[in-house]
C-alpha cells in the first residue's frame, strides 16, 4: 500500500509540472552580433563556447542564446565570413541568471587572425526579480575567514546570533541549502547538514527574497553552492593553515587542503575533481579567557582520610582475629568489611589539587573534521549530453563546555556528525532550445551527542571517530549501564572547596542518536521556446528515513527517553515560466508541494489505558504561486518586483518526538504528525543602478506575514487532570526592512575594490522558536504575580530575538600589480600584494528583562544589548617558485581585539554581573572542622572521619576548621568564578557572554 500510494504521488506531480529544476547549476548567455560600422544585425554568424562544444547562429535579427551553460568563466567567440573575429574572454555563467554578451563585428576581406576583447560583466543583472548574491571562488578566497557559511554570514538581510543565521526575521530554519542541484538540508533540524570544503567551491548564490518556484521548503533563504568539476587541462592546488608559529599563545590549529582535477589520462572527454580537507584545533570556541582559570593537578591531591587498617589499634603478637598483630578498632573486622569502609573514606576523603590553568584557550574544546569531495564527468559530444557521478563525505567531532561543568568536564557532552551524499545525473540537449536534466541521489547525516568513554579515548588517534559511553543496558532495568549511579551532583571537589556553582560528580544527562536520510529522484526540463521565453518545470520526489534515540536521564528506572523511526515522503513540482522582452522581464511561477508523513497517531492521548486506538495521519498538500517582473529602464537601470507564498513543513522531529510518552510522567512534550505547513508571504520592491563601469548600487524594500508558525501549547484535560506539550501551528510573524548596497570593483588598472551595505530591519512574532511557549508559559513562566494564575500566552507580538535593527558591513580590497611599487635591488615589495579588510557593525539584539525574583519586566525582549563592532584582516603576497603559483597568505581576526556582547544576564543586562547579592549574613556562624566522629573504637575512643564539608581549600588559615568569613569569602570567588565564565547558561538568549577575541592564522598555498 506504501509502495502504491508512492508511485501515485509521483505520477501526480509528473502530470502537472512535467520536470522540475531544483536549485538550478547553469546559466544562459544571449546577445547580438551587430556590424560595427553599420550597425546592422549580423544574421548567420557562429557564436561558440570556447572548450565545450556549446554554440549558436544567430537569427535574422542578430540575436543568439545559448542554453545549459555551466557555471564557470568562458570564453565566447564570434566569427562570420567578412568579418574579422572577435573573442571575448571573462565571460561569466551565473546559475539561474542571463549574461548578455554582445559582438560588433568589424568588416575585413583579409584573412586575420581576430581580436580579443576582455568582458567587464555588467554590475546590474537585468532579469533577476529576486535579491541574490552570487560570490565566485576567487571572491572567497580573498575574504577574511574564507568558507560559504562566512558568505552567507555577510550577505545583507542575514542576521547571525549565537551560532545561527536568520534571513530577513525568518527563524534559522527557514532556510534551503543545496549543493550542486542537490538539498543537503538535515530534515530533522532544518540546519544545513554537510560543509563543502573551501577549495572545492566554484560559486555560491545566496537568495534573501523573491526566489522563483523553482526553490521550495524554504521560507526566508536560499543557499546553493556550486562545486568545481574536472577541467580540459591538470590543475593541483594545496594550502597549509596553522597557529603554530605562535609557540606557547598557539591553539593548534592546523588545516591542510588539497584539490586536483583535469581531464583523465587516455580517457577522451572524461575529466574528474577531487578535494579533501582535514582540520584540527584545540580551540573551537576561542574566547576572551577569563583573569584565573584551575586545571586539575593530580601532584596536590590530597586524602583527608586514614586509609590504614591498623590505624587507632595496638600492636598484640596474640591476636588472631581481622589484621592479625594487631587488636582494636577495624583492625579486628573481616578483610571484606574493611575494604568496604576505606572505599567509603576515600570517597569522602579525597580531594583534588588545583593549579592555574596557563593556556589561552578553554579546555574540553578541542575540534576535528575531515572533508572528502569528488566529481566525474564524462562528455558525449554527439549527443551532447553530459555524465556527471559525485559526493563527498565529511566527519565533525568536537568537545563542549560549560560554566557548571569546568571542573568536571570529562563528564560533560561531546558531539559527532557524519554526512554523505552520493548522486548522478544525466543532462541531454536536444536540439539548441532544450535540455533536461536527470538526476539520483542519496544524502544522509547522523549525529551522536553524549560523554566521551575516557577508559577508550586516552588511545584514540586525531582521526579516528570518538568512542561514546553506550546505551547497553545488559540487566534490563531501565537504566543504562554506563550511567547507572551517575546522577549528577555539586559537591566540594573544586578549587574553592564551595559546594553549588560547580557538577563535580556524575555523568551529563543526555544521551542521544539521530540520522536523517533520504534517497530522492528528479527530473527537470528546461526549453528556450523562443528568443524571449524560457520555460522550466519538473518534479521531486524524496523518501526520507528519519531516527532518533535519546534519554535525558540515563540513570533513572523511568527516565524521559524517546526512540522513533520514521520514512516519510516528500515531493513537489513546479512550472515556471520566464519572459524576457526589452525593457520587461516576467517570472512567472506555480509550485506544489506534498508530504505523507507515513505515521499514527493516538485517538486521545490522554487515555492511557487504551493503546490500540490510532488514525493515521493525513497528507498534506500546498500550492504557491510566486511573480517576479524585471524593468530594465536601460542597461544600467533596473527596478525588480516580487511577490509570492513560501510553503515549508516543519522539521521531521516535531513530528515524531515523543508519540508514545507516558504523559502520567509529567512535563512530557509530545510530537504533532499532523503538523501543517509554514507560510510566508512577501513582498519586495527594489532599484538597481549602474553610476559608472565600476560603481553600481541597490535599494530594496521587503515585508513579510509569517502565518502558522510552529510553537508549543499546553493540553489539560479535566477529566483525568493530565497535560502535556503539543507542538502546533500556533505562532504568527511579521517582518519589514530595508537594504542598501554600493558595490566598487576595481577599474582596469585600479587597485581598490569594496562594499557596502546597510540593513533596517524590524521583526516581531508571538515566538522567536517552537519552544519559547514551553520555555517561556508552560515549563518556566511561573504564575502572574497579579492573578495568581499560569503566565498567560501573548495576545500581541513582541520583538523577535534576533531582530538586529540595525546592520553593517564595509568590505575594502586593495589589490597590487605584479609591477606596483618601488624597486629595491631589483625586488618590488608591494608587487602582488593584497590587503583586504572587513568591518561589520551592528545594533544590539533584544532581551527580556527580569527582576532579582525572576519577574518579567516590561514586554517580552525589550530590552537592547550594546552595538557590536569587528574587523578581519586577510594580507596575501603571491609570487612563483619555480614556476608554482604560491602565496603566502596573514590572517587577523578581530583584529582591534574588541569585546562584543553577545549575551547578557537578564536582570542586570551585563556580561559579567547577574543581580545576586551574597552577604556574609548569608552563612552559618558555626565552624566547619575538617573532621567529624563517626563511631567509637573499643575503649570508647571516637573515631574520627573526614568531614565532607570541609575542604582545605577553603580553609585559608589552614587551622582544620572554616569559619563564617572564610565561607563568604571563597563562595563569593567561586560564585564570580561561575558567573563570570564565558560561557554560562544563565544568560540570555545563549549562553556565550562575549564574542571571539583577536585570532591570527598564516596560511601558504600552492597551484599550478
Amino acid at each position: 500500500m506504501k509502495t502504491l500510494k508512492f508511485l501515485i504521488a509521483a505520477v501526480v506531480c509528473l502530470v502537472m509540472a512535467g520536470g522540475l529544476l531544483f536549485a538550478g547549476t547553469t546559466g544562459k548567455i544571449v546577445g547580438t552580433v551587430t556590424d560595427s560600422e553599420t550597425k546592422e544585425p549580423v544574421p548567420g554568424a557562429v557564436v561558440e563556447l570556447l572548450g565545450t562544444s556549446i554554440g549558436a547562429n544567430t537569427d535574422l535579427d542578430g540575436r543568439y542564446f545559448i542554453v545549459n551553460v555551466p557555471v564557470g568563466t568562458y570564453s565566447l567567440k564570434a566569427r562570420m565570413m567578412g568579418f574579422e573575429t572577435v573573442t571575448i574572454t571573462n565571460v561569466k555563467s551565473i546559475m539561474d541568471l542571463t549574461t548578455t554578451i554582445n559582438f560588433k563585428l568589424k568588416p575585413t576581406v583579409l584573412l586575420s587572425e581576430g581580436i580579443t576583447v576582455t568582458a567587464r560583466r555588467q554590475m546590474v543583472i537585468p532579469d533577476a526579480t529576486s535579491t541574490s548574491r552570487v560570490v565566485s571562488t576567487k571572491e572567497i578566497m580573498a575574504m577574511p575567514n574564507a568558507s560559504a557559511n562566512n558568505v552567507i554570514g555577510n550577505t545583507a538581510g542575514v542576521v547571525t546570533s549565537g551560532g545561527q543565521m536568520n534571513v530577513r526575521g525568518g527563524r534559522s530554519d527557514e532556510m534551503a541549502f543545496f549543493v550542486d542541484g542537490v538539498s543537503v538540508t538535515d530534515a530533522l533540524s532544518g540546519a544545513m547538514g554537510s560543509q563543502i570544503n573551501t577549495a572545492a567551491i566554484e560559486e555560491v548564490m545566496v537568495i534573501t527574497g523573491g526566489f522563483n518556484a523553482e526553490y521550495g521548503e524554504a521560507m526566508s533563504g536560499v543557499v546553493n553552492v556550486v562545486t568545481k568539476e574536472g577541467g580540459d587541462k591538470f590543475n593541483i592546488y594545496g594550502r597549509f593553515t596553522t597557529d603554530m608559529y605562535m609557540m606557547d599563545n598557539s591553539r593548534n590549529n592546523n588545516k591542510v587542503e588539497l584539490s586536483l582535477g583535469g581531464p583523465v589520462p587516455y580517457a577522451k572527454n572524461l575529466g574528474y575533481f577531487l578535494s579533501g580537507e582535514v582540520s584540527n584545533t584545540d580551540d573551537f570556541r576561542p574566547v576572551f579567557m577569563p583573569d584565573k582559570f584551575y586545571e586539575h593537578d593530580p601532584s596536590k591531591d590530597y586524602f583527608w582520610a586514614d586509609t590504614l587498617q591498623y590505624s587507632m589499634a595496638e600492636w598484640n603478637p596474640a591476636d588472631s582475629v581481622g589484621l592479625i598483630g594487631w587488636a582494636g578498632d577495624w583492625a579486628d573486622s573481616s578483610a571484606a568489611a574493611w575494604e568496604a569502609e576505606k572505599a567509603r573514606r576515600i570517597s569522602l576523603g579525597y580531594i583534588r589539587g588545583w593549579s592555574e590553568y596557563d593556556k589561552n584557550y578553554l579546555p574540553h574544546n578541542d575540534y576535528n573534521s575531515y572533508r572528502l569531495q569528488g566529481k566525474l564527468t564524462y562528455k558525449l559530444p554527439a549527443w551532447q549530453a553530459k555524465i556527471t557521478l559525485g559526493g563527498f563525505a565529511n566527519r565533525d567531532q568536537r568537545g563542549n563546555y560549560s560554566a557548571a561543568w569546568k571542573y568536571w568536564l570529562d563528564s560533560y557532552y561531546s558531539y559527532l556528525t557524519k554526512s554523505y551524499q552520493g548522486n548522478a545525473s544525466w543532462r541531454h540537449q536536444i536540439g539548441k532550445s532544450t535540455f533536461y536534466n536527470l538526476t539520483i541521489n542519496k544524502f544522509s547525516t547522523s549525529t551522536q551527542t553524549g560523554v566521551r568513554d575516557t577508559a577508550v579515548e586516552k588511545d584514540r588517534n586525531w582521526w579516528e571517530d570518538y568512542t561514546f559511553l553506550t546505551d547497553e543496558d545488559a540487566d534490563n532495568d531501565g537504566m543504562y549501564d554506563a550511567y547507572e549511579g551517575q546522577s549528577y551532583s555539586t559537591n566540594i571537589d573544586n578549587p574553592y572547596g564551595v559546594a553549588g556553582p560547580f557538577y563535580t560528580f556524575g555523568l551529563a544527562r543526555l544521551w542521544e542518536k539521530t540520522k536523517a536520510e533520504y534517497v530522492a529522484g528528479k527530473l527537470d526540463v528546461t526549453s528556450q521556446v523562443n528568443q524571449f521565453n524560457q520555460v522550466v518545470g519538473g518534479l521531486e520526489v524524496k523518501r526520507h528515513h528519519v531516527f532518533t534515540k535519546n534519554n535525558s536521564l540515563p540513570w533513572d528506572p523511568v527516565p524521559f527517553k524517546d526512540e522513533f523511526d520514521f520514512k516519510p515522503i516528500t515531493g513537489a513540482a513546479y512550472l515556471q515560466d520566464k519572459l524576457e522582452f526589452q525593457g520587461f522581464i516576467v517570472n512567472a511561477g506555480l509550485r506544489l508541494d506534498f508530504m505523507m508523513p507515513e505515521s499514527q497517531k493516538k485517538v486521545n492521548n490522554f487515555n492511557l489505558t487504551d493503546t490500540a486506538s490510532y488514525i493515521a495521519s493525513e497528507t498534506k498538500y500546498k500550492v504557491s504561486p510566486r511573480l517576479g517582473i524585471s524593468h530594465p529602464v536601460s542597461d544600467k537601470t533596473v527596478l525588480h518586483i516580487s511577490y509570492g507564498h513560501f510553503f515549508q513543513q516543519p522539521q521531521l522531529q516535531y513530528l515524531y518526538e515523543s508519540l508514545g510518552a507516558n504523559i502520567a510522567r509529567g512535563n512530557s512534550v509530545m510530537g504533532n504528525p499532523d503538523l501543517g505547513a509554514q507560510r510566508t508571504i512577501a513582498y519586495e520592491i527594489g532599484f538597481n543602478q549602474q553610476f559608472s563601469n565600476d560603481l553600481a548600487g541597490d535599494v530594496t524594500v521587503y515585508y513579510k506575514d509569517i502565518f502558522d508558525l510552529l510553537g508549543t501549547r499546553l493540553l489539560q484535560d479535566t477529566t483525568t487532570g493530565l497535560s502535556y506539550t503539543n507542538f502546533m501551528n500556533a505562532e504568527y510573524g511579521n517582518v519589514r526592512g530595508f537594504e542598501m548596497a554600493v558595490n566598487k570593483r576595481a577599474s582596469a588598472n585600479g587597485i581598490f575594490s569594496g562594499k557596502l551595505s546597510y540593513s533596517l530591519m524590524l521583526a516581531k512574532g508571538t515566538a522567536s522558536d517552537p519552544w519559547e511557549g514551553y520555555n517561556r508559559y508552560i515549563y518556566g513562566g511561573g504564575t502572574d504575580p497579579a492573578t495568581g494564575l499560569p503566565v498567560p500566552f501573548p495576545k500581541t507580538d513582541a520583538f523577535l530575538e534576533y531582530d538586529q535593527r540595525h546592520t553593517f558591513s564595509v568590505s575594502t580590497n586593495f589589490d597590487f600589480g605584479e609591477k606596483y611599487g618601488p624597486a629595491i635591488a631589483g625586488f618590488r615589495p608591494m608587487a602582488n600584494l593584497s590587503v583586504s579588510l572587513l568591518n561589520n557593525i551592528g545594533s544590539g539584539m533584544p532581551y527580556t528583562i527580569i527582576n532579582s525574583k525572576g519577574v518579567q519586566i516590561g514586554g517580552v525582549n525589550e530590552g537592547r544589548m550594546p552595538w557590536t563592532f569587528n574587523t578581519d584582516l586577510l594580507v596575501s603576497r603571491s609570487f612563483s617558485l619555480a614556476g608554482v603559483r604560491m602565496s603566502l597568505d596573514f590572517e587577523v581576526l578581530n583584529l582591534l581585539n574588541r569585546k562584543n556582547v553577545n549575551n547578557i544576564y537578564p536582570v542586570t543586562g551585563d556580561v559579567l554581573q547577574d543581580g545576586t547579592v551574597i552577604t556574609l549574613s548569608d552563612f552559618s556562624a558555626t565552624a566547619t572542622p575538617d573532621s567529624v566522629s563517626y563511631t567509637v573504637d573499643g575503649a570508647g575512643d571516637p573515631v574520627m572521619v573526614p568531614n565532607p564539608y570541609y575542604s582545605k581549600w577553603r580553609d585559608i588559615d589552614g587551622n582544620g576548621e572554616i569559619d563564617q568569613y572564610e565561607k563568604y569569602v571563597t563562595y563569593v570567588a567561586a560564585w564570580n568564578d561561575y558567573i563570570t565564565d564565558p560561557y554560562n547558561f544563565s544568560r540570555t538568549p545563549n549562553p556565550r557572554g562575549y564574542s571571539e577575541p583577536r585570532r591570527t592564522r598564516l596560511a601558504l598555498s600552492f597551484s599550478f
